[in-house]
C-alpha cells in the first residue's frame, strides 16, 4: 500500500491580482485528496478570492502519434479545467474539500468558471494547478494550499 502523502500546492503567498501557480506534477496511484485552502490577513473594501484547482493537459502536436506524457515543462500544457472550487472567500477562513476520484464525466472545458463549492466528478489525474481570481477595491489575501493525497 501506498503510505498518505501531503504536498503544498501553493506556498503561503499575498495575493492582490489574479494569477496561477506554476505546474504540480503529482505522484500517481493517489485515489483521494484531502484538500485545505487557508485565507488570513484580509484587506481591502469588499473583497473577494475565488480559488479553482485544474487539472492541466498536453495538447498533442500534430506531429505526435503516440505517447505525449513526456515533458513536465508549463509550456508543454496548454489546457486547464477546473475539477474544483471552493467557496468564495471574503474574510480569514480555512476551507476544506474532500476529493474522490472515479466515475465517468463529460463536460465542456471550464477555466475559472466552476461554479464555487462544486467538485466535479472523475479521476484525480497527475498535473495541476491553481488558480485565484480577487475582486474588490484594493483587495489582499494571503494564501496557502495544501493537500493530503490518500490511496
Amino acid at each position: 500500500m501506498i503510505p498518505t502523502r501531503s504536498y503544498v500546492l501553493l506556498q503561503t503567498q499575498t495575493v492582490t491580482a489574479n494569477g496561477t501557480s506554476g505546474i504540480i506534477v503529482l505522484p500517481g496511484d493517489y485515489s483521494s485528496a484531502i484538500i485545505a485552502l487557508t485565507t488570513a490577513s484580509v484587506t481591502g473594501t469588499s473583497p473577494t478570492l475565488a480559488v479553482y484547482i485544474q487539472e492541466a493537459f498536453r495538447v498533442p502536436a500534430a506531429t505526435d502519434t503516440a505517447d505525449i506524457t513526456t515533458g513536465t515543462a508549463a509550456a508543454n500544457y496548454t489546457v486547464f479545467d477546473d475539477f474544483l472550487a471552493f467557496a468564495s472567500a471574503t474574510g480569514a477562513a480555512t476551507q476544506i474539500a474532500r476529493v474522490v476520484g472515479g466515475g465517468n464525466v463529460v463536460a465542456a472545458n471550464s477555466d475559472a468558471a466552476l461554479s464555487a463549492g462544486t467538485v466535479r466528478n472523475g479521476p484525480l489525474g497527475q498535473a495541476w494547478r491553481v488558480k485565484w481570481v480577487v475582486g474588490g477595491t484594493s483587495p489582499s489575501f494571503s494564501v496557502s494550499v495544501y493537500a493530503k493525497f490518500i490511496f
